[in-house]
């Protein structure tokens, strides 16, 4: 596979499109599914990182009911995607900006909850990627 082309890239960004929008529709355990068994998931407002797929959905089932407990919804917008060779073969690295935005439920006016830096190692599967490891800082 070679990170540059544009069919890679157009692969990566669908498979983004998709992870994001499971989120965003509360589909905890199918986007737990895009990261490996074993993923580590970082991000400065965790005490520490997420490790493994039950984990992850556990976390995001807490974070959507929070938010539909609250009347709100939450979208997440990526972009500014980078892909490069991982550091071992067929491993992808990928580095993007990502916001989430957060609006009360019918409301339509959205503001900024987070603005951040994601970077993603992808392990092929199939015709798709898992996350094996994803790392978020907040600007």
């Amino acid at each position: 596979m070679t990170y540059s082309s544009g069919e890679v890239h157009g692969r990566i960004s669908q498979f983004y499109a998709r992870q994001m929008r499971l989120l965003d529709e509360g589909a905890v355990e199918e986007w737990a599914d895009t990261f490996t068994e074993d993923a580590v998931f970082e991000e400065p407002s965790l005490p520490e990182p997420l490790k493994g797929r039950p984990v992850l959905v556990e976390a995001a089932r807490r974070r959507v009911g929070a938010l539909a407990a609250q009347g709100r919804v939450r979208r997440h917008w990526l972009g500014m995607l980078e892909v490069s060779e991982g550091a071992e073969p067929g491993v992808l690295h990928t580095r993007y900006y990502a916001l989430a935005l957060s609006t009360a439920a019918g409301e339509g006016v959205p503001s900024f909850h987070s603005s951040t830096v994601a970077e993603d190692l992808l392990e092929p599967y199939g015709e798709a990627f898992l996350v094996r490891h994803r790392s978020v800082r907040h600007d």
